[in-house]
């Protein structure tokens, strides 16, 4: 070999190692990548943005202003996160913010400074919330980006509304163009998007964010607003938190905020985290799940299993979510098709879970079952932008299609109106056919009181009823209701026998419907307005006597709002107003009426709230005319009562 070959050959051994260690140092970069991805990325700074519209949650019960309020710039650590607030979509602010702008704000040492100010946007708009990040990203430049949106959440609907833009709301599919518009996404993605909204912890809503985020923050059930807040957590951000400490530091102080509201632990709380690389594999094992049951074969057991898990956002049916977990854990159980790669999928996803049941592991799912029909079809028109659900889509369709074309043949008005119900001492007892409890899903009981000749009183619900194995449907009725003390007529006269209409649930405990007015006379002669809400009112038994324990408006005021509950203060109010409901069950010759809720009448108790201790318990006086009576679902959504029986 001369001297020139030997050079050549050093040459391509040099080439060699070089091209060798370029490749070793890729390999460790992507090591280093991956072991940060793994560590959550610890370390650097961070900018934490907040898209805020205000809606009724602000006008009515001060939620942003009270969440505000907890945040302390001096014990914010500002050389590492840099706080943006967009602010909008009320008609009433009651701090710093206008209501005749959108605005951009930045944390400093001496509070929220504005940086912009914008003509009135909707907020319900993509549009809005895209140049809210892209306005983000330009003027701050950190290491990490995390997103919170505050306002209404209505599920596979999507979020965001606007007191100013009726009917408007961020889709789905606008926060997909959003995004897109946006720097977030590729490999450029948000670390943590947190949703102080309602409903937004589904599966679909995490496979829409899964390309422009890696971890999804959120509550599958409504969430609670009023009285305090909870944004103290912003307190406590630096740069060595991970992502998924920062999550459970947003839970927490969710957490602590709802004990103080329930310190009875009378409503249902969820808050969880989700990686969101992990719900392609999720859907999966779903479609592959689904591919194996047979919708005619299996319609009967996943009716009954669907109706006897818990659905989120009662007062909003048509939302239709429940906890995937527990719907596909029981689904697995009680079908011949196990269900084991479908939960393990679902906990690898679900990193951090937070929930007042047991049942409910962080994680709902579209199911319809509850919606009007107009609502399951839109929903699951939604669907479609989602090629991953496509077989999970196939199998709730095919559902649907079953449950609305057939009807209980076993179960019907004409069956249970001659029914033979059963009272022995406290057992309320009906004995079922095997077709009847073979369409037979579930039940409760409902007790009503004889007011006068015409009608009855309810006043009082459970669903402590159960279907044994030898087909009896049986209960413990209560042996007490709830009786208002003292209360009079529009003339002054007393009311001897004013009964509240309890649901006892054994999620909620007790719970009444009706209205809290403020009805200040110089209010009302300055403005004409009187401020008035509907409610649920919940009560515990403390030392014997039913005591409320909180105020919270129900779902919505009307149905075009996305559900919210905020709690308020009865102080703010000045009368309270019970609603009960009266019904001619009878008819003029003493038969039963099957159709006897088509004849009611409302009534409603008012009286001051500083008499908010006027109540107490009764039992049931078994010489009045009470009666009682089995409400009963069967496997494709419909109603029927049995024949009543009188509790003398």
């Amino acid at each position: 070999m001369n001297k020139e070959d030997v050079n050549n050959s050093k040459k391509k051994y040099y080439i060699i190692i070089i091209v060798l260690l370029f490749i070793l140092l890729i390999l460790l970069g992507l090591l280093s990548f991956n072991n940060k991805k793994k560590d959550n990325n610890v370390g650097g700074t961070r900018t934490l943005m907040i898209y805020i519209s205000g809606t009724n949650l602000e006008r009515d019960a001060k939620s942003v202003t009270l969440d505000l309020n907890t945040i302390y710039p001096k014990e914010v650590n500002l050389d590492d996160v840099t706080v943006l607030l967009y602010t909008g979509g009320t008609s009433k602010w009651h701090n710093f913010i206008r209501n005749d702008e959108n605005a951009i704000y930045k944390l400093t040492e001496d509070g929220f400074t504005k940086l912009e100010s914008y003509k009135i946007t909707s907020m319900g708009d993509g549009n809005t919330l895209s140049s809210f990040l892209n306005y983000s990203y330009d003027y701050s430049k950190t290491d990490k980006y995390d997103l919170i949106i505050y306002d209404h959440g209505g599920a596979l609907q999507g979020a965001v509304t606007d007191d100013y833009f009726k009917n408007d709301i961020v889709t789905l599919e606008e926060f997909q163009t959003a995004f897109n518009s946006s720097p977030f996404n590729g490999d450029n993605k948000l670390e943590l998007l947190m949703f102080t909204a309602c409903l937004m912890q589904t599966a679909e809503v995490a496979l829409t964010f899964s390309p422009y985020a890696d971890y999804l923050v959120a509550s599958e059930e409504i969430i609670y607003g009023g009285l305090y807040g909870y944004y103290d957590f912003i307190n406590g951000i630096n740069r060595n938190q991970s992502a998924l400490d920062l999550g459970k530091s947003f839970i927490k102080s969710y957490i602590d905020y709802v004990e103080k509201l329930d310190p009875y632990g009378q409503w249902v709380t969820t808050y969880s985290i989700i990686d969101l690389g992990k719900i392609d594999n999720v859907f999966n094992e779903i479609s592959k799940y689904v591919k194996k049951l047979n919708i005619k074969d299996n319609y009967g057991t996943i009716s009954k299993v669907r109706q006897s898990i818990y659905q989120f956002g009662e007062d909003a049916p048509e939302y239709d979510t429940v906890d995937a977990y527990n719907f596909f854990e029981k689904l697995g159980s009680e079908s011949k098709v196990k269900s084991d790669d479908v939960l393990k999928a679902l906990n690898e996803a679900i990193l951090y879970s937070y929930s007042s049941d047991d049942n409910l592991k962080g994680l709902s799912l579209y199911f319809p079952f509850n919606g009007v029909d107009k609502a399951q079809l839109y929903t699951m028109d939604i669907y479609k932008l989602f090629s991953e659900g496509k077989d999970y889509l196939s199998f709730i369709n095919a559902f649907y299609n079953y449950k609305s074309g057939n009807i209980s043949k076993a179960l019907t008005a004409e069956s249970m109106a001659s029914s033979n119900p059963k009272i022995n001492n406290n057992e309320f007892s009906l004995q079922l056919t095997q077709d009847e409890a073979r369409e037979y899903a579930n039940s409760s009981y409902m007790i009503f009181k004889k007011m006068n000749d015409e009608y009855y009183n309810f006043v009082y619900s459970s669903d402590d009823s159960e279907l044994t194995d030898d087909l009896v449907l049986k209960t413990n009725i209560t042996n007490k209701i709830i009786k208002i003390k003292e209360v009079s007529d529009n003339d002054g006269n007393k009311i001897d026998n004013a009964y509240l209409q309890v649901v006892n649930t054994k999620k909620d405990g007790y719970r009444a419907i009706g209205t809290i007015s403020n009805f200040n006379k110089e209010t009302l002669k300055d403005n004409n307005i009187w401020d008035i809400k509907t409610v649920y009112y919940y009560f515990k038994d403390l030392n014997g006597v039913p005591s409320i324990t909180n105020v919270v408006t129900r779902g919505r005021e009307d149905l075009n709002e996305l559900p919210n509950k905020s709690v308020l203060n009865i102080s703010d109010y000045t009368h309270f107003e019970f609603l009960t409901y009266w019904y001619k069950i009878f008819d003029e010759n003493g038969n039963f009426t099957k159709d006897w809720k088509s004849y009611k009448t409302i009534y409603g108790y008012e009286f001051e709230t500083s008499k908010k201790d006027n109540f107490e318990f009764v039992s049931l006086d078994k010489s009045d005319d009470y009666i009682c009576i089995f409400k009963i679902d069967d496997i494709y959504g419909k109603t029927t009562y049995s024949k009543p029986v009188s509790l003398k």
